[in-house]
């Protein structure tokens, strides 16, 4: 059986539009880790569940790009609300009013960014993709 991304490749999709500033996944918590220490993004979850992490790319399309991570229940540095655009992407999974932890870049494993895992674009409208390019220096 092909990869998803395989299949859309041969339909003369490009997976790589997906894989832009401002795109957002649902990837396993087990598979995002803090870029200043290596380890888990949130340790206890990553160990006792199996649960989705919505995380933003940070950086351009490549071997080493930079996440942020986002969390529903724990406030951090930047507050980002629900997106309201499901008519339009499916498959979004930012359904909650929350926070991006801009201040903890993460990288993910790259088994899990696959277009299955795609949730939707940041919307250009938020601000949460100046204040990224702002920290990184992009």
């Amino acid at each position: 059986m092909q990869s998803p991304n395989r299949v859309l490749l041969n339909v003369g999709f490009d997976t790589r539009e997906v894989y832009t500033v401002g795109s957002w996944f649902r990837v396993l918590e087990a598979a995002v880790y803090r870029v200043d220490s290596g380890t888990y993004f949130a340790p206890a979850r990553a160990e006792e569940s199996r649960s989705g992490r919505r995380v933003i790319q940070g950086s351009p399309y490549g071997p080493n790009m930079v996440f942020f991570a986002r969390s529903a229940t724990i406030a951090s540095d930047y507050r980002h609300e629900a997106h309201d655009h499901r008519l339009d992407f499916r498959s979004c999974r930012i359904d909650r009013d929350g926070w991006v932890a801009l201040s903890v870049p993460v990288n993910v494993a790259s088994g899990e960014l696959s277009y299955g895992n795609w949730s939707c674009p940041e919307p250009d409208t938020s601000g949460l993709q100046t204040e990224i390019e702002r920290r990184l220096q992009l």
